[in-house]
This record gives structure tokens, sequence and C-alpha cells, in this order.
């Protein structure tokens, strides 16, 4: 992760960049969960199995896009809105509400199973 943040370069909310993971693995969604959360938000499942050609055409155009001006007296203030943190806020939460869910529905399985062993150890006469 450390390395990954290094290699970006970013210093402010209105740097951008692109970073390329150049290896077929992370075309698969087990791997690229792998990545920090914050990279990993950010990748669409339809640019993560690219040809060369198509990268190079997504990622020019994401530069000529990200390269506009900002508006006259936009410069210095936050590139969200009210409805954008909002939106975000509710991202987050929904993550961690399903993280939660996923954490305890674990435990429950695996006190079951717990259970399950020391209850046949039990029945077991030898």
């Amino acid at each position: 992760a450390v390395v990954s943040t290094q290699s970006t370069g970013l210093r402010g909310k209105s740097d951008y960049g692109i970073m390329v993971f150049a290896d077929k693995r992370f075309a698969r969604s087990d791997k690229r969960a792998k990545l920090p959360k914050w990279i990993a938000q950010y990748i669409e499942p339809v640019f993560s199995n690219l040809s060369t050609d198509m990268a190079i055409v997504e990622s020019k155009r994401f530069m000529r896009t990200m390269g506009q001006p900002f508006p006259a007296g936009k410069n210095g203030i936050s590139l969200w809105d009210v409805d954008d943190n909002e939106r975000r806020q509710q991202k987050e939460r929904d993550a961690f509400e399903r993280l939660m869910q996923q954490d305890s529905d674990s435990w429950v399985a695996k006190h079951l199973a717990d259970a399950e062993t020391t209850s046949k150890d039990s029945k077991d006469p030898s």
C-alpha cells in the first residue's frame, strides 16, 4: 500500500493520475479485493480487463477530461457538494454494515461448527 501510495505522487484533491495494473490477475475481483481500499473502490469492472489499445484510449480520455481548467473562482474550494458528501458517507456506511454482517455471519458459522465438533466429541465413547 505504501508503494502504491508513493507511486501516485498525488498531493491534494485537485491532483489526479492513472495507475495501470498491467497484470491479468487484476481482471479477477478476488485479486482486486486485495488492493488497498482507497484504490480498489475506484476500479470499475468495465476497465479491469482492457487491451493495451483500449487502455491507451481510456487513459487519453481521462487525462483530457481531468485536464480541463477549474471554473473561475472554484480553485481551492471543495470539488464535492453536499449531495456528493452525503452519497459518499452513505456508501461508507453501507460498506461498513456489509463488513459487520460478514464478520457476524463468519463468527456464527465458526462457533456453530465448533459446537457441533464439541458435541460429536462428547458423544464419542472412545
